[in-house]
């Protein structure tokens, strides 16, 4: 969301732009993970 990538809060917000904004702050922080990349460990050529 555009306004969450500006640094925007909730208290920047009034009437329902601040409900929708809560419930996406909520949503995106519990799924968070889903959307972040797996770590990989890759092994250096010199000890293959």
């Amino acid at each position: 969301m555009q306004m969450d990538e500006a640094g925007k809060t909730e208290n920047d917000f009034t009437g329902r732009e601040k409900n929708v904004f809560k419930i996406y702050k909520r949503y995106n922080t519990s799924n968070k993970h889903k959307m972040q990349a797996i770590p990989i460990c890759e092994i250096p050529k010199e000890y293959k």
